[in-house]
């Protein structure tokens, strides 16, 4: 199945749902604080509002706004840092393959107008 496309709307809120790309794979405790982690410095940064977020064996689900980048980058961002820090193995003894987003639902609230993609 072909991807869909992404769209990035200005002050969107996002609903992403992503999957690791390995079917059979979870992830360990360790490696899920790792994603955990990377999420919550994103929001210290300032580089996304967060408003929820739920990491579970095999999926991620996570509801933000970015703030300095589109929807793309900053999901490269997410996905990206946790990957390379779990790919260490003296932090977790593990390694995070491929992380793939599979879905995009957002909501722009100033328009009350809802994309799908």
């Amino acid at each position: 199945m072909a991807q869909l496309p992404h769209f990035d709307i200005e002050g969107a809120i996002y609903f992403i749902t992503t999957r690791l790309k390995e079917k059979g794979r979870v992830l360990t405790d360790p490696e899920a604080e790792v994603v955990q982690k990377t999420i919550l410095d994103l929001v210290e940064q300032n580089k996304l509002r967060l408003y929820a977020y739920v990491v579970m064996p095999n999926h991620l689900h996570v509801l933000l706004i970015p703030l300095k980048e589109g929807i793309s980058k900053t999901m490269q961002l997410i996905k990206g840092r946790a990957s390379r820090q779990v790919k260490n193995p003296a932090l977790t003894g593990g390694a995070l393959k491929n992380i793939k987003t599979t879905s995009v639902v957002c909501y722009d609230h100033d328009a009350d107008t809802q994309y799908i993609s």
